[in-house]
């Protein structure tokens, strides 16, 4: 994935201005939450240029029955969610920083029971349980994976800290491979 800094910035813009960060409850996760991002237009070229800007996270779908704004990117899958508010980060102003974290910390509040909730949440959101270098810990493989990727293309340990709710030496620790230090984003 190659990202490019200035349509980042434009999709960072064109999400502020028309984009939308949430928490949503899922009925078959005894109203669980989790998060999405969506991004609703009556032009699907522009939604189609912001997907490619995003290095192609999330789908552009189209839905006939709402004339006003028929094509929506959107995207629920967390590791997604996460890595495209990483990269629009240095870019977006306060109100949807502020919509982001409020949506992510709420993420982590109603996903992170006991641990057998969360293994049950996670495997019903299709991420796995199995196989992670740090079972009890905050991160998976793929966040590991994404960050390790967002870091390589330019992203601050900052900004990807607070993304994915660590302290940033921790992402330090990970960048210079003394945590999670087997892992290597592949160009």
């Amino acid at each position: 994935m190659i990202l490019n800094r200035e349509q980042l910035a434009w999709a960072a813009g064109f999400f502020e201005g028309e984009g939308s960060t949430s928490l949503n409850r899922n009925k078959h996760l005894d109203g669980r939450g989790y998060i999405g991002l969506s991004v609703s237009q009556k032009d699907r070229e522009v939604l189609d240029r912001f997907h490619a800007a995003i290095g192609g996270l999330g789908n552009v779908t189209e839905s006939p029955a709402r004339p006003a704004s028929p094509f929506t990117w959107c995207t629920s899958r967390f590791e997604h969610c996460q890595a495209v508010l990483a990269m629009l980060w240095p870019f977006m102003g306060q109100v949807k920083r502020a919509q982001a974290q409020r949506a992510l910390t709420g993420y982590w509040s109603v996903t992170r029971q006991s641990p057998a909730d969360r293994v049950r949440i996670m495997r019903a959101m299709g991420r796995r349980t199995d196989g992670s270098p740090r079972p009890h810990g905050k991160l998976t493989v793929d966040d590991v994976t994404t960050i390790l990727d967002l870091l390589a293309h330019g992203a601050t340990q900052r900004t990807v800290a607070e993304c994915f709710g660590v302290q940033p030496p921790h992402i330090s620790k990970i960048k210079s491979g003394h945590s999670y230090a087997h892992y290597t984003v592949h160009p």
